[in-house]
Order: structure tokens, then sequence, then C-alpha cells
């Protein structure tokens, strides 16, 4: 499970653009524990890869 700081540094982004590709490109959301914020790796991962095989 990846944390916001750990996405942000993957995806060379900002936090406010995962928010938008959250609902705009389907990018996976989070799953929450608590007040936090969690996504699977392997979600974000294909998501990655649907968009290059997009492109």
């Amino acid at each position: 499970m990846m944390t916001m700081h750990q996405l942000i540094a993957k995806l060379s982004v900002s936090k406010t653009s995962i928010y938008e590709w959250i609902k705009t490109s389907g990018f996976p959301a989070p799953y929450k524990f608590g007040s936090a914020s969690r996504w699977k790796e392997s979600e974000v991962n294909d998501w990655i890869e649907a968009r290059r095989n997009a492109a």
C-alpha cells in the first residue's frame, strides 16, 4: 500500500493532480484506513500501463 508521498515521488506530480486524475482519468481511488489514504501499488501500476498502451 502506497502513501500519498510515495505516489507523488513515483509519478512526479502534485497531490492536486492525483485527486484530479481520480475524478477524470480513472486513477484508482484510495483505500481509507481511518483518516489515512493508501493506494494499492498494483492498481497504480496497472493504470500507468493502461495509459502507456493508450498512447
